[in-house]
């Protein structure tokens, strides 16, 4: 084959699912964290939803990927939040929400949710969790001021 039908020749992918278009923003992310956290940036972003920017996973599933102890886990999740690749929710004692931020994600993002870093979500679970049961009184609240259940 000549270099001529040689550069002619298109470029095909091999599979067309499960990659990642890694360019100038990769090489950012790889010169600001550490090289295992950078690891973990690589699966999020290979796991996360396209359009959100956003991969939601347990300390236990992320350890087991990159084998890696949870509190190793612990550790790089709180560098990608600290050096602002990644917002991050954490929901005590349940799953870790990541939007991997703008300059860091190569996609366009429309109006994405912006992922919340107050207590609130870990309530909306509680309160969802309590009503679920089916044995409860329906009602998941403060106190009113008389001393009854509101």
């Amino acid at each position: 084959m000549t270099a001529t039908q040689q550069n002619s020749r298109k470029l095909r992918l091999k599979k067309n699912k499960g990659w990642f278009p890694a360019g100038e923003s990769f090489m950012t992310a790889m010169s600001v964290l550490s090289d295992h956290t950078f690891k973990l940036f690589v699966f999020v972003c290979l796991n996360a939803d396209r359009e959100t920017a956003t991969y939601t996973a347990g300390v236990t599933r992320l350890a087991s990927v990159l084998g890696k102890y949870r509190t190793e886990i612990d550790r790089y999740v709180a560098e990608l939040h600290n050096k602002k690749v990644c917002l991050v929710n954490r929901i005590t004692y349940g799953p870790i929400t990541f939007r991997v931020m703008d300059e860091y994600w190569p996609y366009e993002c429309g109006d994405s949710p912006v992922v919340q870093t107050d207590d609130g979500l870990y309530v909306a679970a509680v309160r969802n969790l309590f009503l679920g049961l089916g044995c409860t009184s329906g009602r998941f609240g403060p106190p009113c001021p008389c001393g009854k259940r509101a």
